[in-house]
């Protein structure tokens, strides 16, 4: 590890190849926050349920969350599109998004944008154009 002085009095420590910052690794046991944040999703909980005569429901936090995502998603006071996209990230925060390959047809290669051979003139022109198209 190199250590170098610095002007406020200090000693800043920088790694240099080969350096190991733990050299004996965690602790055994240890989980880590993904598996403590899926614990804490699968543990139950009891919801009021306003619109149902149940009163109250018990349910994971997991499917709590499912459940008011959709009940806020029907809310008919919300703008349909904020409730669409809310329950839409609820869906795919909660186990995540499946991966996702952007390069499947270029072998690597840049594959470029039918605005890379306009000037900036002309990309200004079409924005006014889709501005335009957008407000009616």
């Amino acid at each position: 590890m190199k250590r170098e002085k610095q002007a406020h009095g200090g000693v800043l420590q920088r790694l240099e190849k080969g350096d190991v910052i733990n050299p004996k690794g965690k602790i055994p046991g240890t989980l880590s926050f993904k598996k403590l944040f899926r614990q804490f999703l699968a543990e139950e909980i009891t919801i009021e349920d306003l619109n149902e005569k149940s009163g109250k429901r018990v349910m994971s936090r997991k499917h709590a969350a499912v459940f008011l995502a959709a009940k806020t998603a029907s809310d008919d006071n919300e703008d349909p599109a904020v409730r669409l996209r809310h329950l839409e990230t609820i869906m795919k925060k909660l186990d995540g998004e499946p991966l996702k390959k952007t390069d499947i047809t270029s072998g690597g290669e840049k594959i470029g944008s039918p605005f890379d051979g306009l000037n900036i003139d002309q990309k200004a022109e079409i924005l006014l154009i889709l501005q335009k198209s957008k407000d009616g």
